[in-house]
């Protein structure tokens, strides 16, 4: 695991999970870290793209579904446009084409990446397994927490294609992003010890890697030191690991309480104009327990061989609900609309690394909020974050 010199760096197959590259900003295809990621490191690395069958699919449904929403939206604006004059409005935009207009678009998108879409290996899946899998909810299948419902089917059906599509490729350098531990737990599983074959979290885990590739280490070694980072910064099972020893969660919380506080009743633009002498009685409360979501940490530099810097990424995510007045406008929150609030902080600290990728001298250097958003949560958002809403 000694450093070494390299010329160029491996060629690499890229695998994404649809977590990766969803959006909720449907204007882009993928999310805006992914164009971020693949502007910066594509022209400049040798990656080659692949995207399950099932993502794409997963992907267009997605992006369709608030397509349709919206027509739905425009069509319930013209029969009340209709009511108000007696006069019969109608526009020329169907479903059907939506659709049709949709499928081009990511195949454009898709073409413009010069990627490619592999699909679902129907005919080589052992469907007895499978089956037994989903009865028994193994992964990637689980249960909801009610009980009575499992997830993971597309999951699986996912999983399938990619452990194919590596058996199909023993020697190629392979890497799989996905930030669903059941799914990518299971796929480490089933494919065993493989060299080169790589599991990551997020993208900026796997440009970790790339720029530790500059570096001109071995990636035994660049692997190596990513796990043990992963484990020194945060463990459950370990009281020593920096997020507990250093109370990481309670130092957030106490140097950004302003930022923790219930959001405060703002009266829109639109409901400001309404009704200006009118005051809003509305106000947003906590409809949901709060989750935090820690992070792989990201490889920053190194100021000579032994002390490393990194950051992990922590976010903070609660679901609330607004109660009061509201007018229905794009301005203005309905009564009984959920927000999700999302805070991201980045911890910045480092430590001493051998040459046996073993890890010392942890220190923690900053902590900083990184993004704060409070937008209208989506049923994606919920599953995403796996947030449940509690009962009004």
């Amino acid at each position: 695991m000694a450093k070494i010199n390299r010329r160029k760096p491996p060629a690499h197959i890229l695998i994404l999970d649809t977590n990766v590259l969803f959006s909720e900003n449907k204007e882009l295809c993928a999310s805006s870290e992914f164009h971020d990621f693949w502007n910066e490191y594509s022209s400049k690395y040798d990656i080659e793209l692949i995207l399950p069958e099932v993502v794409k699919g997963e992907l267009l449904y997605q992006h369709t579904s608030s397509a349709l929403t919206t027509l739905e939206r425009i069509n319930s604006q013209f029969d009340n446009l209709s009511a108000y004059t007696d006069k019969t409005y109608k526009h020329r935009v169907k479903a059907q084409h939506i659709r049709k207009d949709m499928e081009s678009r990511f195949d454009k998108w898709i073409s413009s990446l010069n990627a490619e879409v592999v699909e679902t290996p129907c005919k080589s899946i052992d469907w007895e397994r499978l089956t037994n899998d989903a009865i028994w909810r193994n992964p990637p299948f689980t249960e909801e927490k009610d009980k009575k419902h499992e997830k993971g089917f597309r999951d699986s059906l996912i999983m399938e294609t990619v452990v194919q599509f590596i058996e199909d490729k023993p020697n190629a350098n392979i890497v799989f992003i996905s930030n669903d531990t059941a799914l990518s737990g299971e796929s480490k599983r089933r494919v065993g010890a493989n060299k080169f074959v790589s599991f990551y979290e997020t993208l900026d885990e796997f440009a970790s890697f790339l720029r530790l590739l500059d570096e001109q280490f071995t990636n035994e070694f660049i692997q190596a030191i990513q796990a043990r980072a992963r484990l020194k910064f945060y463990n459950k099972k370990d009281d020593n690991c920096l997020y507990v020893k250093e109370r990481v969660i309670n130092r957030i919380r106490t140097d950004y309480s302003h930022i923790f506080s219930t959001p405060p009743t703002k009266r829109s633009l639109g409901l400001a104009i309404s009704t200006p002498l009118t005051p809003t009685k509305g106000k947003w409360t906590i409809a949901s327990d709060e989750g935090i979501w820690v992070f792989a940490p990201n490889y920053i530099e190194h100021s000579d061989e032994k002390r490393f810097t990194w950051g992990s990424r922590i976010e903070f995510v609660r679901l609330y609900r607004y109660s009061g007045l509201g007018i229905g406008s794009l301005l203005t929150a309905y009564s009984g609309q959920e927000n999700l609030r999302k805070l991201e902080f980045k911890v910045v600290w480092t430590a001493t690394v051998g040459k046996d990728a073993s890890f010392r001298n942890l220190k923690l250097v900053s902590i900083e909020l990184e993004d704060e958003k409070f937008e209208l949560a989506t049923e994606d958002d919920k599953k995403r974050y796996a947030i449940e809403s509690s009962i009004e």
